[in-house]
């Protein structure tokens, strides 16, 4: 269902940044993640209305944006992981044949992001012991959190393959049309599945980068920007994951991702073509690159 007022591309792109600018003040009074549609609201008018650029250019405005944000939340000190992540997302960027994806797909994004290191023959591959995971493992604040035992994570990863199966489906027919209800449960989806992955951890390391990747991959065939996550917004961010992880919760994380679609509509798209991406941080951005 669409909003029910008609706009212009142009009206919508000033309707979503009169919402955003609400956002931004709700993100100083530290209270940007309480449930109020707003996210959802912006995501259905974008949806709706706007005319989207190339997956291309958002992905080009993102990884400059991605890289910087994800090796400091990450704590990532290794040239040889940083260059793997843009390897990562050359991955996503470059994949055409969307029928053809499958939850191997994230194996693939993790061979990516161990390509540069001295060890690529670690990416990839199922850890083969068991972890288990006390204060933070990549980003994710996990307390006692109850991991897939080793043993049986080819098994529950399978079970997760028609999932993916009927996400990469519902993805690439969002592509072609968009609906802007069906976005939102699109996200809820990917999102929910982000949140079993981690939970499995199929990785020894490097889940996090390597799961984020797959779902920003998942959001590329509906046309969603992907999302990044600023160092600052590392601890909500750990507290909604530690929420769907341990209680099965998944409301926080679930706005989480409503608003850093938003955020990503805004820096990725609308306000790249008033020149405000990253002026400050370019220098430090650029080093990854």
């Amino acid at each position: 269902m669409r909003p029910q007022i008609d706009f212009t591309d142009e009206e919508a792109r000033e309707y979503i940044s009169l919402l955003f600018d609400g956002y931004q003040k709700r993100k100083k009074e530290k209270k940007l993640y309480r449930h109020d549609n707003v996210p959802e609201i912006i995501i259905k008018t974008y949806y709706s209305y706007v005319k989207k650029p190339s997956f291309d250019r958002l992905v080009n405005n993102f990884k400059r944006r991605y890289l910087y944000n994800e090796n400091k939340m990450e704590q990532v000190h290794s040239a040889e992981e940083q260059k793997g992540l843009s390897c990562v997302y050359d991955y996503v960027n470059n994949k055409i044949d969307y029928e053809n994806t499958s939850i191997y797909d994230l194996s693939y994004i993790h061979e990516e992001l161990y390509s540069k290191t001295s060890h690529p023959e670690f990416g990839g591959k199922y850890r083969n012991q068991d972890i288990y995971l006390l204060g933070e493992e990549d980003g994710v604040k996990t307390g006692n959190i109850e991991l897939c035992p080793y043993w049986n994570i080819t098994h529950e990863m399978n079970l997760l393959r028609k999932d993916v199966d009927d996400l990469v489906k519902k993805g690439i027919e969002l592509g072609k049309n968009s609906d802007p209800e069906a976005i939102i449960k699109y996200i809820n989806d990917c999102v929910i599945l982000k949140c079993k992955l981690i939970k499995i951890h199929p990785f020894r390391d490097g889940n996090g980068r390597s799961v984020r990747a797959f779902i920003n991959l998942l959001f590329k065939f509906a046309n969603i920007p992907p999302i990044y996550i600023e160092n600052k917004e590392k601890y909500k961010y750990q507290e909604a994951m530690n929420n769907a992880l341990s209680l099965d919760d998944y409301t926080d994380i679930l706005d989480f991702y409503y608003f850093k679609i938003c955020d990503s509509i805004m820096a990725l798209d609308l306000e790249v073509n008033n020149d405000l991406l990253y002026k400050d941080d370019a220098e430090e951005i650029d080093k990854v690159k």
